[in-house]
């Protein structure tokens, strides 16, 4: 707890992490250095007032643990790594390719630091774990993590990624990529009402008007048809939307 929080001077902290760090050098019983791990990472929480000695001393272990093949290991020295640096563990470790790791924890890691500073380069690997992941909590931590990363996002942007995950969740009635997906057509909507882009507006709620129909959620598909018919649309296309509506 002490070493934790404001209770010592750093100069008198200082020993107590070098013999942490120690003691994982010397030890090769594998439970050992994967609960020593856990502790360095904890200390290198945001929690920590001793966040940066802990992250200079335990860093270059860290950086080593993290190729460990034993996920007890490599999984909290993955945490530790990404609490010193979080943008510059980032980057490394998905160079590495640890988006794809063998640990469930490991993953949970990259998409959780995804979900905070991940920008649209991230959404093809997450949505890949939406897509396979055997583990519905892991897909709703990668669905939020994309979502996170959508408010960002311009509307077409939106409404590719939204047409997308809308055709594959169709096939598999997948619930949680359907809550999601509407919520993104209504975010692609907002925004091109606030871009001012007439022609986008338009493709966004055809889309929207079709992915709903498709839903059978039909009074939603009918608002929506309603609205395409109300806009200054191509007049070859209003006998198409009227027999739909």
């Amino acid at each position: 707890s002490l070493l934790l929080q404001n209770g010592l001077d750093v100069s008198q902290v200082k020993p107590y992490f070098e013999l942490i760090a120690e003691s994982y050098r010397r030890t090769s019983d594998e439970q050992v250095k994967a609960h020593l791990l856990d502790e360095m990472a904890r200390l290198c929480g945001s929690d920590s007032f001793y966040k940066a000695v802990a992250s200079d001393i335990f860093g270059g272990i860290f950086k080593q643990a993290v190729d460990d093949p034993n996920s007890q290991i490599a999984a909290p020295a993955v945490a530790g790594l990404i609490r010193g640096d979080q943008a510059g563990a980032f980057a490394t470790l998905k160079e590495k390719g640890f988006t794809n790791h063998q640990a469930v924890r490991v993953r949970s890691e990259l998409i959780s630091v995804a979900g905070q500073i991940g920008t649209q380069d991230d959404l093809e690997w997450l949505s890949l774990i939406l897509s396979n992941s055997v583990s519905d909590d892991e897909r709703r931590q990668a669905a939020d993590a994309m979502m996170n990363i959508f408010q960002y996002c311009k509307a077409d942007v939106l409404l590719l990624w939204a047409e997308r995950l809308a055709a594959g969740a169709k096939t598999k009635n997948d619930e949680i990529v359907l809550t999601r997906t509407r919520a993104m057509f209504e975010a692609a909507e907002k925004k091109a009402e606030a871009e001012q882009n007439a022609k986008l507006l338009f493709s966004i709620r055809r889309s929207m008007a079709k992915h709903y129909s498709d839903s059978g959620l039909y009074g939603q598909a009918a608002k929506y048809y309603g609205l395409l018919l109300q806009s200054n649309l191509d007049p070859n296309e209003a006998p198409v939307i009227t027999a739909r509506l």
